[in-house]
């Protein structure tokens, strides 16, 4: 039985290698042809680099003007507003007063005034404590804010200059104490708070003489101020508020003063707004204006 697997076993395997051998023979047999496989795909190789190259240079250039497209717009934004700003700056420089005379009329006829009328303008220097009309009562409490509001402010500067006093060296010359003022957010924000309140007529130059002085910054005091302005508005629109672009300045429509009777009230309102000038929140609103 073993035997006769075997034979048939190797029967079936001569069979098999025998027809392996006849097809290895017969490819042999075959004359060799060149290929042209390898030139063809040198020059694919070829093309698909000239393409790359074409599509990538394409695409440099699609993304460039893609880019131009989208900056075109805000540059020439930034320009026109580079333009009128430096132009605002050569009229206010030919003509503060006309300028500040024109941005007056713009602001009161945002609050709905048609004619010079209808406005009525006093003085800090005008109040009266005596006069009972209303406008000298909305006056008199507004000057008492404002004094108030002047006192704290100086206070507030004060223990700021005191705190970088601290810290100067002895012998210390002016210029490096305006680097200490400068670099203290503290003195920045009340000083800041201070021109606001009081106008711009001091200058840094006046923190470092505070500073080596021998008070040793306490006397804050000695700063200039700008009297107030308290303009009266005839209008049916309530409203109260003050603008850095008219300093010193206080806007109250009549409306205002029909809805805030008593002294309590107007304080409150007024000081509201006092509030707003000397936190910055004024300014804060210029830019985001400015930036709109």
């Amino acid at each position: 039985i073993l035997s006769r697997k075997l034979s048939i076993f190797a029967t079936r395997n001569y069979h098999s290698w025998n027809s392996v051998a006849t097809t290895v023979v017969r490819t042999l047999r075959r004359p060799v042809q060149p290929s042209n496989r390898r030139p063809q795909l040198a020059l694919s190789q070829e093309m698909s680099t000239a393409s790359a190259t074409t599509t990538s240079r394409s695409s440099f250039w699609y993304r460039l003007a893609a880019l131009v497209r989208i900056i075109r717009i805000p540059a020439l934004v930034v320009s026109v507003f580079s333009l009128g700003y430096q132009q605002g700056i050569v009229d206010c420089t030919r003509n503060p007063q006309a300028q500040q005379e024109q941005i007056f009329r713009s602001v009161l006829a945002g609050v709905g005034v048609a004619d010079w009328q209808q406005v009525k303008t006093l003085s800090e220097e005008d109040i009266s404590y005596i006069n009972r009309s209303p406008h000298h009562q909305v006056a008199v409490v507004g000057d008492r804010i404002i004094t108030a509001a002047r006192d704290y402010v100086q206070e507030e500067l004060d223990k700021a200059m005191q705190n970088v006093q601290i810290k100067l060296p002895e012998d210390i010359l002016p210029d490096d104490a305006l680097k200490y003022i400068k670099a203290d957010s503290r003195v920045d924000f009340w000083f800041n708070a201070s021109q606001r309140l009081m106008g711009e007529v001091n200058s840094t130059n006046m923190l470092v003489e505070m500073l080596l002085a021998d008070d040793g910054g306490k006397n804050s005091k000695r700063l200039k101020r700008v009297p107030w302005q308290y303009v009266f508005v005839e209008t049916n629109r309530p409203n109260a508020f003050v603008s850095e672009i008219l300093p010193q300045r206080f806007f109250i429509t009549s409306a205002m003063l029909d809805l805030a009777t008593t002294p309590n009230e107007l304080a409150f309102v007024l000081g509201h707004e006092i509030s707003h000038l000397i936190l910055g929140h004024v300014s804060q609103t210029n830019r985001v204006e400015t930036f709109l």
